[in-house]
């Protein structure tokens, strides 16, 4: 057999693979068309397969994923982290619904917001300051915060881990990566199913004659469901906790993604203050 040098490393080694760094001996054959379409098809096939594989296993056993992946199972799915992104870049360019942005009219209306009074203030100052009106400002804030809430997505998840940590004290998941794996799983079933999943449902309910239905109130009650669903399921099935364990980390996990919520929201006003 001929002995071949790495182009890459400059290792001398027999055959087609180098044995030092696993760069593959190109052929003419390796040049041809016909050969990068199949290579082409197979990585589509292959990830195809992956992301399929992943998005059932959300919907279906919540946990079990993020389970396998820190154990080490983890040739079967898409990584965790790839996946949130892929997700966040379908709700990126997706107008069904815009969940994470928050629009000026809310950050400094609305009165459970504990950053109202400031968010207010630091506003009418800058307006003052700075534009020809208050209705020009808003316009701008709108669009650069509806791009910006996809953005920080990522902050969230980050969020969500800090607060994994202490809830979920004496189980066998210690480590803050495991903490994220499952926060990452959590966030991309929000986007996909809750968000994605849920504005598709409304939108054929409305074709079909059930327009009543298409109001805030039972959007938000059928994201919260599927929310209840991923997260009672997901103490199971990557925590491994069961009985009043189970039950009231769902109930403190339910107010983790809700204070996180506050703290995303108080984020994405500053950070689109200071870009406006």
């Amino acid at each position: 057999m001929d002995a071949n040098t790495c182009l890459t490393c400059g290792n001398k080694f027999a055959g087609k693979f180098c044995n030092q760094c696993g760069e593959k001996v190109i052929d003419q054959k390796d040049r041809r068309f016909i050969h990068f379409i199949g290579e082409l098809i197979n990585a589509l096939t292959f990830a195809d397969s992956k992301l399929w594989r992943s998005i059932t296993t959300i919907l279906k056993h919540p946990g079990k994923m993020s389970h396998d992946y820190v154990i080490g199972r983890r040739t079967r799915y898409m990584k965790p982290v790839s996946l949130f992104f892929l997700a966040n870049l379908i709700y990126f360019f997706s107008p069904i619904f815009n969940t994470f942005h928050t629009p000026l009219q809310v950050q400094t209306g609305l009165s459970s917001s504990l950053h109202r009074s400031l968010a207010k203030r630091m506003v009418d100052k800058e307006v003052s300051q700075n534009w020809e009106s208050y209705e020009n400002y808003e316009e701008q804030y709108n669009l650069k915060t509806t791009e910006l809430s996809k953005m920080l997505l990522i902050v969230f998840a980050v969020f969500l881990t800090i607060l994994f940590l202490p809830i979920h004290l004496g189980t066998e998941k210690r480590l803050l990566a495991d903490h994220l794996t499952i926060s990452l799983e959590m966030m991309t079933y929000v986007l996909v199913f809750c968000i994605q999943g849920v504005g598709i449902l409304f939108l054929i309910l409305g074709t079909i004659g059930l327009d009543f239905l298409r109001t805030e109130a039972y959007v938000s009650l059928a994201a919260l469901v599927l929310l209840i669903y991923f997260v009672f399921a997901s103490e199971r099935n990557f925590y491994g906790l069961k009985g009043w364990r189970r039950w009231m980390n769902t109930v403190l996990v339910l107010i983790a993604v809700m204070a996180v919520l506050t703290l995303y929201r108080i984020l994405l006003f500053f950070v689109t203050f200071w870009m406006v």
